[in-house]
């Protein structure tokens, strides 16, 4: 969980407060991924690149927890879902999270 916590600092030093749709452990959360890189790239000039490099993590974070999320148990998806929503709705930090915790 501290490696969670750690690579959120990294990513950007803060942890955004954009809305995300809060899922219970059965279901994977649903995330505004466009919303989340727009407000990340911002803090680092806004390019076109920081946006679409965004994009990219997020997405093949998302195809990767939707083939694992169903494998999860409940205590790993009810954890991984909280430190998500503290990185700002992001998948890459779910998965972060779920790479640590495990099944």
């Amino acid at each position: 969980m501290q490696n969670v916590i750690l690579k959120m600092i990294l990513a950007g030093g803060f942890a955004l407060a954009l809305p995300g749709t809060m899922a219970t452990a059965a279901d994977m959360p649903v995330y505004d991924m466009d919303a989340y890189c727009q407000e990340l790239a911002s803090h680092g000039g806004g390019t076109p690149e920081l946006i679409a490099d965004c994009m990219a993590l997020e997405q093949t974070a998302q195809q990767d927890l939707a083939l694992r999320w169903p494998a999860l148990s409940a205590s790993t998806q009810d954890s991984c879902i909280e430190i998500g929503m503290m990185g700002g709705a992001s998948y890459d930090l779910l998965k972060a999270c779920v790479d640590e915790l495990g099944p």
